[in-house]
């Protein structure tokens, strides 16, 4: 957690601590990944405590569908379906058709 903290504070603040182009590309990779992770993991929680009510679970993950990209799209996808695949199926299977 603190190497990554580190990484985003030299590449958000402090960019002209990098001088190669091929460092600046290695560390963009590097904060897009551990901000896509975040992402997933926050949409994940919100889910969890949103779990009891069908209306508002519905509405929310809809919203994580549109914001995340497709390969966290399908991961959530895993784990909607394992965790709420019984108790909101029609949900899922509505929800997910599109994405």
């Amino acid at each position: 957690m603190l190497l990554n903290s580190f990484i985003t504070f030299i590449v958000v603040l402090r960019p002209n601590l990098l001088k190669s182009s091929t460092k600046n590309r290695r560390m963009a990779v590097i904060r897009t990944k551990f901000f896509k992770m975040k992402m997933l993991s926050y949409v994940k929680k919100i889910l969890t405590r949103v779990s009891f009510d069908a209306r508002l679970f519905e509405k929310e993950l809809r919203k994580a569908i549109k914001m995340l990209v497709a390969n966290e799209v399908q991961e959530l996808r895993n784990w909607c379906y394992a965790n709420y695949g019984l108790q909101y199926g029609a949900i899922l299977n509505r929800c997910f058709v599109v994405a």
